[in-house]
């Protein structure tokens, strides 16, 4: 299933490059759909009730090349960020931002965290969210000083006068034990509130990542209310993640959106819904690819027809790989 996600690396390297969190065992527990994570620890010494996740071995090697090549321009990028009158030009400086090392962190954030606030244009306060959370998780930062952007992004999930950022950062929060933002989620939904399709379809990952009864509760109401397909698959999927639907709900829900529903899109992701219930359930296999079939001889979208296509060439050449 393809879904929106925040992957949060943590990168470690001798040298100090990227600085490691001393791990004392009881710090660190398994989040259920976020992973390994350690419990921040307040100034004075005390756990709090947050954590950062920690990061997959797999890709720190990824992280730190990026820190490494980015090295020598972080110091030019924020000043260029600092003066930069394209909306396009920030974002992307604010992504290059993101990968500073341990040593160039604390400079970026104090930067970040002033300028925000004089910031007009809503998708760069989303990126300056985005920003701020790569380097609580790849810098290699204190506690105190991830505690302090915990803070910040709070501050924004509570106050920002759009709610494309206050949503966006309630589903980074979500990943550092921050709930609060299941309260306006709630009222998004509710209230049919315009988002960004960005924003609007990682809620339901946030509120499976949750997993508390008020979560599990406005997945279902979602799923059983929404007029958007593709909402409504995503929050189909993450009830079946948490055990509160079956295979066979999501068969059947699949692929009347995949024959039916007047969205492109949300046929597509349909039908990669589809595919995903093949690759997790193999006794289902013989009579979703018979769907597929009868879907593709009714399609008239030539993405669509193009995208069965391609799935019935990758079977006969016997490629199972997630598309």
């Amino acid at each position: 299933m393809k879904h929106i996600v925040f992957i949060w690396i943590v990168s470690v390297m001798a040298g100090g490059i990227v600085s490691s969190h001393l791990l004392a065992q009881e710090q660190v527990f398994n989040k259920p759909f976020i992973g390994t994570v350690k419990t921040l620890v307040d100034e004075s010494g005390q756990e709090t009730s947050f954590f950062v996740p920690i990061g997959a071995p797999d890709m720190q090697e990824y992280i730190v090349q990026q820190q490494l090549w980015k090295r020598e321009n972080i110091e030019t990028y924020l000043s260029l960020f600092q003066t930069e009158p394209d909306p396009d030009v920030r974002r992307h400086l604010l992504f290059e931002l993101g990968f500073a090392t341990a040593e160039q962190a604390e400079k970026v954030m104090n930067a970040l965290l002033l300028l925000m606030e004089q910031e007009s244009d809503e998708t760069v306060r989303q990126e300056y969210l985005s920003c701020l959370s790569s380097l609580a998780l790849h810098a290699g930062m204190s506690d105190g000083s991830i505690l302090k952007i915990v803070n910040a992004l709070t501050q924004r999930m509570q106050g920002d006068q759009s709610w494309n950022v206050k949503l966006h950062a309630a589903n980074i929060l979500v990943w550092y034990g921050q709930e609060q933002g299941l309260e306006l989620i709630e009222q998004a939904i509710k209230n049919k509130i315009n988002l960004q399709p960005e924003i609007l379809y990682i809620l339901p990952l946030t509120l499976q990542r949750l997993g508390n009864q008020k979560a599990k509760a406005l997945l279902l109401d979602i799923n059983m209310q929404t007029h958007d397909d593709t909402l409504k698959l995503h929050a189909l999927w993450s009830l079946y993640q948490l055990g509160l639907s079956d295979e066979n709900e999501v068969f059947q829900d699949a692929e009347s959106i995949a024959r039916s529903s007047s969205d492109v899109k949300s046929r597509l992701y349909a039908i990669s819904a589809l595919q995903q219930v093949v690759r997790e359930h193999a006794e289902l296999n013989e009579k979703i690819t018979e769907t597929l079939q009868h879907i593709l001889k009714e399609e008239q979208d030539e993405h669509v027809k193009k995208h069965l296509q391609m799935l019935n060439q990758e079977k006969e050449e016997g490629c199972d790989e997630p598309l």
